[in-house]
């Protein structure tokens, strides 16, 4: 367990991606990383050492002061870390959890939401993709008339399925190509 983390940041944002886009968030950006990506957007991240150790019980007493009821936790990689403790302190005080990482280390906390990336720099562990949720069923693209040769495809601004008004001049339903087209 650990009393202490290298915290690189904490701030409050808006989450800007995934299941929880568009909720209040308290981040903890936790110092070290080894994974290596090229395209990391926070490289400044990867030593540890240039990240002050903070107590686990002054990091959710920041929270706890804080507007949002959701924490993700990000790094540099933080499941390099035992969060057992911060993920029970802050679950104490009805927070959700999530966690933004790479899937390399085997992740030691109880949380809410695991997010994962995988990475060709360092293979993600069998565990990350058993806790990651399952990708909602893909949905087929919408459908519309091309209006010369009237096959239904994809098209880029229908937010819905196609039906006969797909194409229109059809008057039957449609199958692989509007009605009008026969």
């Amino acid at each position: 367990m650990s009393d202490e983390l290298p915290v690189m940041e904490e701030f409050f944002t808006i989450q800007g991606e995934g299941k929880y886009t568009g909720t209040p968030a308290y981040f903890i950006r936790l110092g070290g990383c080894d994974v290596g990506c090229v395209w990391c957007d926070v490289k400044e991240s990867w030593d540890v050492e240039m990240h002050p150790k903070h107590k686990v019980s002054d990091i959710i007493n920041r929270v706890n002061h804080g507007a949002a009821d959701l924490v993700v936790i990000t790094g540099g990689e933080p499941a390099m870390y035992d969060l057992t403790e911060l993920c029970k302190g802050l679950t104490s005080i009805g927070k959700t959890i999530t966690i933004e990482t790479s899937g390399c280390y085997q992740l030691k906390g109880a949380l809410n939401w695991y997010t994962f990336s995988p990475k060709k720099f360092k293979k993600p562990i069998k565990e990350a993709y058993e806790k990651a949720p399952a990708a909602p069923a893909r949905q087929p693209p919408p459908l519309r008339c091309d209006g010369a040769s009237h096959a239904l495809t994809a098209c880029p601004w229908r937010a819905r399925p196609a039906d006969p008004s797909a194409c229109p001049s059809a008057r039957q339903s449609w199958s692989s190509r509007c009605a009008h087209s026969s």
